[in-house]
């Protein structure tokens, strides 16, 4: 068995060691593409020596001139690419040490929530059972009971009745000329027609024998509506029993001390509305950062660590320097020989260098897309109500498994939202949920209203405590 509280509280440490690895594979996805720009450039130097070697000065001088300022260029860039990725994952480390901070005081407040609630369901038990040996809210119990024994009575009649009603109209409902004449009021005061559609009207009825059909019909509809009216106001009754004894109640309340207790609660309860703002503006300033990321791991023309790989890779593509580079090959002198052979290995670093590039960039985005899925099941998990202070779950391993299964990329945060609904399960209060009229946030207004008679407790609201929605 595991607290709600405590399970959210795992999915959000798990999130952000999730991060950490994002951050870790950010890292090396930039300093791999770093190491690319890196090899190139270090190519670049050998056809700029090459080039120095082998052609005429007014050629060479060119050549040279155009690899020096390509080189340049990237180097600017690589520079640019580097003071930039260190001011985003300095913002992505700011805004998650944010959101860090906000969950805490958020779970601070809940706490505080919490305990400011167990104080309120503590002192009314205590109330409760002090006033069941009270004369007088006996007799208003006893009162509550007869009247509501007598509203469901009626209440069932009329239900019954309706049911009867409905069945035995249907032969009138399938008469189109009954149907005409009755919606019409024919035989009533409410009737209107001229002389012509009168006429026509009463031979419609005298063919149908409406006269002798409509008297059955109208009681037929009258008995139901009348026990309904006469069922309501039993029920009407009924409530003000309940507001009397739920008065008696509340001034035992009150007169046990309940008023600051739940001016406590409310104190909390605002602070943690507070904190849920702050927490709900720090994810999103945070998922803003993502997208950031997401864009810059994704690379492309727009990322500059690429652009910077891109001029080089364009200078070192030229006809010509392929051209010094083929006759390097075929007679080589023994500089040719060491610029060359260095030539090959840095072409298969570089290539190893674009492959760890490429992979790392996967794994990324792979790792980003689980993040993703865990934090859409903690949002499903809020949204669901399952954070009640009184909500526990009862599959605590099943639930530990998931999320690691959703770490490893197995599972999915659909697969969490079940194994969340099939656990979930919310403790009663203490004390009966309905006493004193529930002026306090886990109890439930009427009790005729949340079903069943007196003490029957039952969940709260059709969703227990929340908080704007998500606490």
């Amino acid at each position: 068995m595991i607290s709600s509280s405590e399970t959210l509280q795992n999915m959000e440490r798990a999130v952000r060691d999730i991060r950490k690895e994002e951050d870790r594979l950010t890292a090396v996805l930039n300093s791999a593409s770093e190491e690319a720009a890196r090899l190139r450039t270090e190519r670049t130097d050998i056809f700029r020596s090459l080039a120095r070697m082998r052609l005429d000065t007014l050629r060479g001088e060119t050549v040279v001139g155009e690899l020096d300022a390509a080189e340049r260029e990237a180097l600017d860039l690589l520079k640019k690419a580097k003071e930039e990725a260190e001011r985003l994952m300095q913002r992505r480390a700011d805004a998650a040490a944010a959101v860090t901070a906000a969950e805490g005081a958020r779970h601070s407040c809940a706490a505080a929530v919490e305990a400011a609630l167990h104080r309120v369901d503590e002192l009314s038990e205590a109330t409760e059972a002090r006033i069941k040996t009270d004369a007088a809210w006996q007799e208003e119990a006893a009162r509550v009971a007869d009247a509501e024994s007598l509203a469901d009575e009626a209440a069932k009649k009329a239900t019954q009745s309706e049911t009867d009603r409905d069945e035995k109209r249907k032969p009138y409902d399938a008469d189109p000329l009954f149907v005409y004449l009755w919606e019409r009021g024919y035989g009533t005061s409410r009737y209107k027609a001229g002389s012509l559609a009168r006429y026509g009207d009463t031979l419609v009825a005298d063919l149908i024998a409406f006269d002798r059909y409509r008297p059955n019909f109208w009681m037929l509809n009258e008995i139901p509506r009348r026990l309904r009216e006469h069922a309501n106001r039993l029920e009407a009754e009924a409530e003000k029993a309940r507001a009397r004894l739920e008065a008696i109640e509340r001034k035992a309340l009150e007169a046990d001390g309940i008023l600051p207790l739940e001016q406590d609660l409310k104190a909390t309860r605002e602070r943690l509305l507070a904190a849920e703002k702050v927490l709900a503006e720090a994810q999103s300033a945070l998922a803003a950062i993502d997208e950031e990321v997401a864009r810059s791991v994704e690379g492309g023309k727009d990322r500059v660590f690429d652009k910077a790989i891109g001029v080089l890779a364009q200078s070192l593509a030229r006809e010509d320097l392929a051209a010094l580079h083929r006759e390097a090959l075929a007679t080589p002198a023994p500089e040719d020989e060491r610029l060359t052979a260095r030539a090959k290995e840095l072409e298969e670093a570089i290539a190893r260098a674009d492959r760890e590039v490429a992979e790392t960039r996967a794994t990324a985005r792979e790792v980003s897309r689980r993040r993703a899925e865990l934090e859409s099941a903690r949002e499903d998990f809020r949204h669901r109500g399952y954070n009640d202070p009184y909500g526990t779950f009862s599959n605590e391993q099943l639930i530990a498994q998931v999320i690691a299964g959703i770490i490893g990329g197995v599972m999915r945060g659909s697969d969490l939202g079940r194994v969340f609904h099939d656990g979930y399960s919310r403790r009663a209060p203490r004390s009966d949920p309905f006493f004193g009229g529930s002026q306090w946030p886990g109890g439930g207004g009427s009790r005729r209203r949340f079903g069943g008679s007196f003490g029957s407790g039952g969940r709260i609201g059709g969703g227990g405590f929340k908080t704007g929605g998500k606490f």
